[in-house]
């Protein structure tokens, strides 16, 4: 087996072998690697409990049960921190303590703001539950593989939707089947894939399920899953689907907050919706 890259340039328009961007680190993740159950059982409520007023102010040191709860509260933007000294409630934290929504909207609607920017490189933007939809919207479906490659390989969510589906279609056309290739073939297709998309996963992280790659894939399949009226999370197959005439439901969601998503101001991302939307700032060097 061996892929064409004659082929893949000249029929599906895209870059050839080592002609991606090779400066960069992939930060396309989930806003957490957990399940939305474990974001608000294990990490939001104990970091609310904590809370009896609006203008309360508590210390990290206080506030700390975990590794993640403060900072993954914070990256729901249930608290904000204050003058360094500790963290209070921002408005839709305090609505969430008085019950005046529920946790489950709480979470959708931040998915769907939720960004990432490069510390690096100000132009660089992902949304990348709202980049899911819209490939979801042309391809129906996505997979592990799907994942692997294209999608957690996009450099910014506009520019990198047209390749990732091109990417998408032809892994679907020369590799309908994928998981039927024996090992010998699948040790090939992952040296190949990795010269198309300039990237050096090893076999284990494309082919067995103990991998941070599989894991987020997971999580993004089980986020979006929870929007059931339009999406199919199909853990037996391991597939993110849209529910078969559901794509104007889609449409309805990528339309909330779509002049958020279309800003390119970075300052305008972090300022104009501060109250209520998860901001992760990544670096080359590092998650920061």
């Amino acid at each position: 087996m061996a892929i064409s890259f004659y082929i893949f340039n000249a029929e599906f328009g895209l870059y050839g072998k080592n002609e991606r961007k090779s400066n960069y680190k992939r930060i396309f993740t989930p806003i957490g690697d957990y399940s939305m159950e474990s974001f608000k059982e294990n990490l939001v409520d104990p970091t609310i409990g904590f809370y009896t007023s609006k203008d309360e102010v508590i210390s990290g040191k206080r506030l700390k049960i975990s590794h993640n709860n403060v900072s993954h509260t914070r990256r729901l933007r249930l608290i904000e921190e204050v003058n360094r000294i500790g963290y209070k409630l921002t408005p839709i934290g305090y609505m969430y303590l008085n019950n005046q929504i529920t946790f489950e909207d709480l979470f959708k609607k931040q998915i769907l703001k939720y960004f990432i920017i490069d510390n690096d490189d100000i132009e660089r933007v992902l949304f990348p539950y709202r980049a899911l939809l819209e490939i979801l919207l042309e391809t129906k479906e996505l997979s592990q593989l799907h994942f692997t490659y294209p999608i957690s390989s996009m450099y910014k969510t506009k520019e990198s939707i047209e390749d990732t589906i091109k990417g998408i279609e032809f892994i679907n056309t020369e590799y309908p089947n994928p998981d039927v290739l024996n090992e010998a073939n699948k040790r090939t297709l992952v040296q190949e894939f990795n010269a198309i998309w300039n990237v050096e996963h090893t076999f284990e992280n494309v082919w067995t399920d103990r991998t941070t790659l599989y894991n987020q894939f997971i999580y993004f399949r089980n986020h979006l899953g929870l929007f059931e009226d339009c999406i199919e999370s199909d853990s037996e197959k391991g597939r993110i689907k849209v529910i078969n005439g559901k794509e104007q439901l889609i449409l309805d969601l990528l339309k909330q907050d779509y002049e958020m998503a279309s800003s390119k101001e970075r300052n305008e991302l972090i300022s104009r919706y501060i109250n209520f939307v998860s901001v992760f700032i990544v670096s080359l060097g590092g998650l920061s």
